[in-house]
């Protein structure tokens, strides 16, 4: 497998999601206490106690066929980003589905992984 960094997602998009209460589609968030799943906020995973939203996300943010979205999990208000720039052990391993792009926002199909 290539070496694939895993970023978490820009600041200044989850700065307009937790000011707005939506997601870049509107949807509005709804915030939960669900412990364990993997924050695209932090790159950790959610503690007992924190309220949590699931938002539609696109990581590709620019006209792309290789654009999609999907279901992700943030701190329903602001978190403190990254501890690390390396993704946390207890993210590494476990069930997973990773899409990994290239820097020009094409999708690189050999570094997929789940």
């Amino acid at each position: 497998m290539n070496n694939i960094a895993v970023h978490p997602i820009h600041v200044n998009r989850l700065t307009a999601i937790w000011q707005t209460g939506r997601d870049e589609f509107g949807h509005p968030l709804e915030p939960q206490i669900a412990p364990g799943n993997p924050m695209r906020c932090c790159l950790g995973r959610s503690g007992p106690d924190d309220l949590i939203s699931v938002i539609s996300y696109a990581p590709i943010s620019i006209k792309s066929p290789w654009a999609e979205a999907g279901p992700v999990f943030i701190h329903a208000e602001p978190c403190d980003g990254p501890a690390t720039p390396d993704l946390p052990a207890d993210m590494r391993t476990g069930p997973r589905v990773l899409r990994s792009y290239r820097h020009d926002a094409s999708m690189d199909y050999e570094g997929n992984v789940v």
